[in-house]
């Protein structure tokens, strides 16, 4: 099921993934949302590298992928674990929740499993916007828990929270697809899924 919010209405339409492969499908979706721009590559930022390595499946796309996390060691560990592409994607140690780009500096912004994470969720939300280009979206999965009881978002409902932050943010259109996980996604060995559900948000600036 997909929600959608615009600054005028919200509504709900079906987006059903089926029988499609559980290894392709994360990628399936991101291909599906992801920005057009005619005539030049993407400019992606990845934030906190994800365990499905969403910067090499853009670097292998051909766009221009820079990725950040707040751990030294994290950044080194992917590094290695980029093979051919860890002297194409840029890795930069940063705060997701305050961010050392320019203004609009991004066509894409691609993240997983971090805003629940985080100890000001908003405060992020509000930085990617900044460097997120005019048309330009945000691809953010994420999950409804009862993992992080001690995180700002662990007693708010969401997605719902996203969607009225990110409209209030500024964002134009926002859509959300709930149950990510049932429809074929692979999840991580390190949460447990039988707490939590994965959902996709897309946001466009």
């Amino acid at each position: 099921m997909m929600l959608e919010g615009t600054r005028e209405q919200m509504n709900y339409d079906l987006d059903d993934y089926g029988s499609t492969s559980k290894v392709y499908i994360l990628k399936d979706l991101i291909q599906k949302y992801m920005p057009s721009i005619e005539g030049r590559n993407l400019k992606v930022l990845d934030i906190g590298y994800g365990s499905e390595s969403l910067a090499i499946f853009m670097a292998s796309l051909g766009h221009d992928v820079t990725s950040i996390d707040c751990s030294e060691e994290v950044l080194k560990k992917s590094m290695k674990n980029s093979g051919e592409y860890r002297n194409i994607i840029k890795f930069k140690k940063m705060d997701a929740q305050s961010l050392h780009f320019k203004d609009n500096s991004f066509d894409l912004i691609v993240a997983k499993n971090l805003i629940s994470s985080l100890d000001y969720p908003s405060m992020a939300y509000r930085e990617w916007y900044r460097v997120l280009s005019p048309g330009g979206k945000i691809i953010n999965f994420d999950i409804k828990d009862t993992i992080t009881k001690y995180r700002p978002l662990s007693n708010i409902e969401r997605p719902s929270w996203d969607v009225d932050t990110l409209l209030e943010i500024g964002f134009n259109k926002v859509k959300v697809k709930n149950n990510v996980k049932s429809q074929g996604l692979q999840a991580d060995d390190s949460i447990n899924y039988s707490e939590s559900l994965m959902f996709m948000v897309v946001s466009e600036k």
